[in-house]
């Protein structure tokens, strides 16, 4: 008889049945196979918690496959994923085929021989309380998306992509307390001093910053007849001491450091290399590896660089042994990230360069972290200065380089000739230049998930879908940011002759940043006005301390989810009156300023008919009543309009359509598309040519554009003869109207004419 062992990717079924043998079936639950659907599948009450799960539609025949397999069987092993979901899908397992909840679980957290051989052995029970701390989470989420989104709806948008999350919001709120520090920030001018010593030029730093020109200036003439004399400090031995192992956080933050992998990314790519056996299990918060992986790793050292590479003192990084079958130690052996073989230096080329790269990023850290102290030798140098001031640079020297032979290693050419200078010495030139103090930057990726393990906000293994799920909603935007241009004075004194100069900088320019939309704005500002008591940091905290006391079995998955269920059917009856409706913002006496699904827009009346006008992507109504008196700056690209002057006494406006720039010029617009300039870069030498021999009207570049009306209206031509193309900003798809009863002619009628027509066939 079959011995059933059920998994939750497919991807892992061929390798474990390759381990184990004919007698051993490997199939895939292909992860949840059933849903939490609504508010009306949950029971909550004080000594009551039921959940009604529906099976998901797309996995109904890999269900059925399940039972078939699971029939046949004749013992079942459970060997879903080891974390809260896993156990839960071991669970769901269990409870949709009515297999008993003794059913035989294994445990392993890499995909090789002798892991799953050894799992297979040592078969344990699965752990109720992670299952009962899986389902409290999953009840909480669902009673906020449920039950606080709706207030979305009403506010802010109709269109249900809104929406609140446990912990998307508290994070969200992150983003938006460092938007308002960039926001309230005084950047500050200040002149950063260096002076270069000696024939070889060696670049010291001043410890005296000064703010203003004249006292740059007194420095200076002071320096002019300074006598300069250098010490150097006591040589110390410095070590530097391995990185640590890997855990979940820990490697999204570097991987998108150094390789500009997204959290999601880089999980994507983990779990691939784990599926294919090459990496341990991703989702870890343990910082330590088990022996046998050490043993391994100081051999694969001392055969590669030497037995002086191997760490000595190794209590830190060493996991105990586990000598029992209980699964709840079993739980807490959970390894950092590593390969599972040390001596796999490169992946097979069937990977991909990504997945290439993340392993090397694995593997180089597991090998740093099993090597020896980096051993230095460092003094400070220090050159007196005027008003008690000086200079001063750092020398090291690279004694031993441990396990930065991994990484490169830091030293300085110079450390042993500074060591040799007399007290006197020459200055060769000393530059002061102005720099922009107190930026404060935008939160990064890497950074996020770094706030969001400090805050306790989630845990490592859903940092990833909550930072991509603020993304998806619209709510922050990763993009780059362009600085702010400072007019910036340097002043510099060589041969005792002091020149200054002025030069336009930019300061503040940063990359891949996530940006606070305007509506991410608005969800949050309302959000913590009417609901901060659930979303607040402090009680965001307590409630994942809470899950994981349920985990451990300290605390009871009724009481807690029944708490918040009434907490948050208090907090909706306090705050149901003062709830605002969803309004516009008045701008001015033209326009109003509204959030919409395609983003902010400012809108206004014309002939009983509402306009939208798109607006710049990270336009808010702050920065609307700012500019109230240039509010075309703030239009989007296609609502772009300039004067170009004057042609035959007559005006030329450029302005951005749907179908790219075009000029209005004597009642007829002429499309620009043809010239291959962007709309900043026209001017009125490029189109001369064009109005000269105007005469009808406008002449697209697309050939089957006969004539423009505006935005929404154009007339075009088919083989079956002439027709109105319209579509407006809300219509996913454009009408074709047809002329038959058009009485005029289509070349010298107004616009008006053909505007009226194509809105009446509608």
């Amino acid at each position: 008889m079959t011995i059933l062992i059920i998994v939750e990717s497919p991807s892992k079924c061929k390798k474990i049945e390759s381990f184990l043998g004919a007698n051993y079936k490997c199939i895939s639950s292909y992860g949840h196979f059933r849903n939490l659907t609504g508010l009306k599948d949950i029971t909550i009450s004080n000594d009551k918690f039921h959940i009604d799960y529906e099976l998901d539609n797309a996995k109904l025949k890999n269900i059925k496959l399940m039972e078939k397999e699971i029939k046949k069987a004749a013992t079942i092993l459970l060997a879903t994923d080891d974390d809260r979901e896993g156990e839960a899908i071991a669970w769901h397992i269990c409870d949709q085929f009515k297999l008993p909840l003794t059913t035989p679980r294994i445990i392993f957290h890499e995909i090789t021989k002798n892991a799953i051989i050894k799992a297979v052995e040592n078969p344990g029970t699965m752990n109720m309380d992670m299952v009962y701390a899986q389902q409290t989470r999953q009840v909480l989420d669902l009673l906020v998306g449920y039950k606080i989104s709706p207030c979305l709806w009403t506010h802010i948008s109709r269109n249900q992509g809104l929406s609140a999350g446990r912990c998307q919001t508290p994070a969200l709120h992150l983003i938006y307390e460092n938007q308002k520090k960039i926001e309230d920030q005084e950047p500050e001018k200040v002149f950063l001093l260096h002076g270069l010593f000696t024939s070889k030029n060696i670049l010291f730093q001043c410890n005296h910053s000064m703010t203003t020109k004249e006292e740059i200036l007194g420095f200076m003439i002071k320096s002019q007849t300074h006598k300069y004399t250098i010490k150097c400090g006591t040589t110390k031995q410095v070590k530097k001491v391995p990185p640590n192992p890997f855990i979940t956080s820990s490697l999204q933050q570097y991987a998108s450091s150094y390789a500009h992998y997204s959290p999601k990314e880089t999980m994507s790519l983990c779990q691939k290399l784990y599926e294919s056996g090459y990496i341990t299990y991703m989702r870890t918060d343990c910082a330590k590896y088990s022996k046998e992986f050490i043993d391994d790793g100081l051999d694969y050292i001392d055969k590669t660089y030497g037995a002086d590479y191997k760490r000595t003192l190794l209590n830190t990084i060493s996991l105990q042994e586990n000598k029992t079958n209980d699964n709840t130690l079993a739980q807490e052996a959970h390894e950092a990230i590593r390969p599972t073989n040390i001596s796999c230096e490169k992946l097979d080329e069937k990977f991909s360069s990504k997945e290439q790269k993340m392993y090397q990023i694995i593997r180089n850290r597991s090998l740093m972290t099993l090597m020896a102290n980096a051993h230095y030798e460092s003094y400070v140098a220090k050159i007196d200065a005027p008003d008690k001031a000086y200079y001063s640079q750092s020398f090291q020297h690279l004694v031993f380089d441990g396990w930065q032979k991994i990484e490169t290693s830091e030293t300085n050419p110079y450390f042993h000739y500074v060591q040799t200078l007399v007290s006197n010495i020459t200055n060769n030139k000393i530059m002061a230049k102005e720099t922009i103090h107190n930026i404060v930057s935008h939160i990064n990726e890497a950074q996020m998930v770094q706030l969001l393990e400090k805050k306790g906000i989630g845990r490592p293994s859903t940092f990833s879908s909550i930072i991509d799920k603020i993304q998806t909603r619209n709510y922050v935007k990763k993009q780059n940011v362009v600085g702010k241009k400072y007019e910036i004075n340097e002043i510099i004194m060589e041969k005792n002759k002091i020149k200054e100069k002025m030069s336009e900088t930019e300061f503040g320019n940063e990359k891949n940043k996530l940006l606070l939309t305007p509506l991410g704005k608005s969800v949050i500002e309302f959000l913590y006005t009417y609901f901060d008591e659930i979303f607040n940091e402090q009680f965001t905290y307590e409630m994942e301390s809470n899950l994981d006391k349920i985990k451990n079995g300290k605390s009871s998955h009724i009481i807690c989810s029944n708490d918040y269920d009434v907490l948050i059917k208090n907090m909706l009856q306090t705050q149901n009156e003062k709830l605002p409706k969803k309004e516009s913002h008045s701008v001015n006496e033209k326009y109003d300023y509204v959030l919409t699904k395609y983003g902010p827009c400012l809108t206004y009346k014309e002939n009983d008919k509402t306009h939208f006008i798109n607006l710049k992507p990270q336009t808010d109504y702050e920065i609307c009543l700012r500019n109230i008196d240039n509010l075309e700056s703030l239009f989007g690209e296609k609502h772009k309009s300039r004067n170009l002057g004057n042609y035959l006494e007559l005006p030329v406006e450029l302005k951005n359509g749907k179908f790219g720039a075009y000029v209005s010029y004597n009642n007829a617009k002429i499309g620009l598309k043809h010239l291959d300039k962007t709309y900043d870069e026209i001017h009125m030498g490029d189109i001369i040519d064009l109005l000269d021999s105007n005469e009808t009207g406008d002449k697209p570049s697309n050939p089957n554009i006969v004539r423009i009306i505006n935005d929404e209206i154009s007339i075009r031509k088919s083989k079956f003869g002439n027709y109105i193309f319209y579509q407006s900003e809300n219509m996913k798809k454009p009408k074709f109207i047809k002329l038959k009863g058009f009485r005029e002619n289509i070349s010298t009628c107004s616009d008006n004419a053909i505007k009226k027509f194509a809105e009446n066939s509608l």
